[in-house]
């Protein structure tokens, strides 16, 4: 936004239609509605990303009542909770079918969720309606 007065009535134009002012994500969405976002500001910021589609990368551990993706290895091997946001299992899949991902690093594109902690709200957020979730690749 510039400051002139079209820039004012597109903002109170987005007001109007959603209820709320409009929001870094508002304005950095790819073409499918998904805007790529680091851990760091999600965590920081999760009020900014609430109920926005996102697309991140971080290290995934699975296990019963601990599904999350970290923003480092050594945050998931030191028990920093607080770094993760908890993955929320699609219904139609198993544990089994994401098995291979558990310990690596994914890229994960689903709805970020700001109040929704995870088992006993130790984590920093979820991701559920997950649509995409594959290992990302390492450096040569």
């Amino acid at each position: 936004m510039t400051g002139d007065k079209d820039d004012k009535n597109d903002w109170i134009d987005h007001l109007r239609a959603h209820g709320r002012p409009l929001r870094r994500a508002d304005l950095v969405r790819d073409s499918n509605g998904v805007e790529s976002v680091s851990m760091v500001a999600l965590i920081a910021n999760p009020e900014a990303y609430d109920g926005v589609k996102v697309r991140l990368i971080g290290y995934l551990h699975l296990e019963f009542e601990g599904n999350a993706i970290y923003l480092h290895r050594e945050d998931f091997q030191n028990c920093i909770r607080k770094n993760a946001i908890c993955i929320d299992m699609p219904a139609d899949a198993s544990l089994e079918q994401w098995s291979d991902l558990s310990d690596k690093y994914v890229l994960c594109e689903g709805t970020f969720r700001a109040n929704w902690l995870g088992h006993m709200a130790m984590n920093s957020g979820m991701i559920d309606e997950v649509e995409r979730l594959e290992p990302w690749f390492k450096r040569p």
